[in-house]
């Protein structure tokens, strides 16, 4: 890209030499820098080896005219927003400009060249040419900011995995010793505290790890209703707490599906977890497994907690939406659980989705394809 202080590039694109001459004499008295080319496909090459600001394009050229020309220019990623006038020696010829707009000129202007015309329309396209470029640079910086934020917070993230690995490993052994009552039940929320936190850590690395397409599944046959059994020791002593009625409703005839064991089974845990959390004391949550024409298990975790509004139904699954609704004063789960539920079902070709009211509960469905193992 050329320094902003420097004369704007105008491309010229005729094949009568005189004609290129006369326009380079023209953009040279305003200050302009003239590039040439005699053929719509030298002024492609143009294009790629200079930084050009606007295209002064005629339309009536031998094998590739200035409508074909155009619509290359513009097909093209690194070009499409250079702006094109296109030219042509019939005044008002409806059909031309007609063409000429169609094939992505911006400007269109009749020989004999009216220099007033000419120079007042090369102002207005270098205006707003010089707004892209400052969009394109403020969002090239966004985006670089961006990537650094991400970098960061993956490293941090992942260097609190290995202390809290460590703190999990002494809670654990404090467990094997003799303690109170107290002492024991105080040890088991932090347990249950340090273990959701890393639950939140390791979603958070894996979900960075999908987005990249750099997490792997390691699939092999499993019997969903081993997954939910141990899905429920794991959020058992949340269930208890609240006193909530848990109904279990698999098929027996379920056949083994082939999918990654341990993703799967924080899928559920996630699930279970989020409906834990909204559903009041003494409510109900159920769960329900089934197989759907033969070649889909549906699967469905239903509460009985306050629901969720509409309008956050479609982006329920968004891993900005938590930071949207906390600024408006709801919570509508706990973390990123259900962008990791998300992308690890689509990893595996299915999907989730939600059916709420509010005051009347939720109700997560996911479904995976019944398939041979991979």
């Amino acid at each position: 890209m050329p320094n902003s202080t420097d004369p704007p590039r105008i491309l010229i694109v005729d094949d009568v030499k005189n004609n290129v001459l006369l326009m380079e004499m023209l953009l040279k008295k305003h200050g302009y820098i003239p590039i040439s080319a005699y053929s719509g496909a030298e002024a492609l090459e143009k294009i790629e080896q200079n930084d050009i600001d606007v295209v002064v394009m005629d339309v009536m050229m031998p094998e590739m005219d200035g409508f074909e020309a155009t619509r290359h220019i513009k097909a093209n990623e690194k070009s499409k927003h250079i702006p094109v006038i296109l030219l042509t020696a019939q005044r008002r010829n409806l059909t031309d400009m007609v063409t000429g707009l169609d094939s992505g000129a911006d400007e269109y202007a009749t020989k004999p060249i009216d220099e007033k015309e000419l120079t007042a329309k090369l102002r207005a396209l270098l205006r707003i040419k010089e707004l892209y470029d400052q969009l394109n640079d403020a969002n090239t910086r966004l985006r670089e900011l961006d990537q650094l934020k991400n970098d960061l917070t993956h490293m941090i993230v992942h260097d609190l995995r290995n202390p809290l690995t460590g703190i999990l490993g002494h809670l654990q052994l404090l467990k094997m010793t003799e303690l109170s009552a107290e002492q024991s039940n105080t040890l088991d929320n932090a347990l249950q505290n340090a273990e959701q936190l890393l639950g939140m850590i390791t979603d958070l690395l894996d979900i960075s790890k999908m987005e990249e397409g750099k997490l792997m599944l390691k699939t092999s046959p499993i019997i969903f209703e081993d997954v939910v059994q141990v899905a429920l020791r794991q959020v058992q002593v949340l269930v208890e707490e609240k006193g909530i009625n848990l109904q279990i409703a698999i098929n027996e005839t379920l056949p083994v599906i082939i999918a990654d064991y341990d993703k799967l089974l924080r899928v559920m845990v996630n699930l279970l977890s989020n409906a834990i959390k909204f559903t009041p004391p003494a409510g109900h949550i159920e769960i329900r497994a089934n197989v759907v024409d033969t070649t889909t298990i549906q699967v469905s975790v239903s509460d009985t907690g306050e629901g969720i509004p509409e309008n956050y139904l479609d982006r329920i699954f968004d891993k900005f939406i938590q930071v949207e609704s906390r600024k408006a004063g709801r919570n509508l789960s706990t973390g990123l659980g259900l962008t990791f539920c998300k992308l690890v079902l689509e990893a595996h070709q299915g999907k989730i989705w939600v059916e709420s009211a509010l005051g009347k509960g939720s109700t997560f469905y996911f479904s995976l394809p019944l398939q041979t193992e991979r």
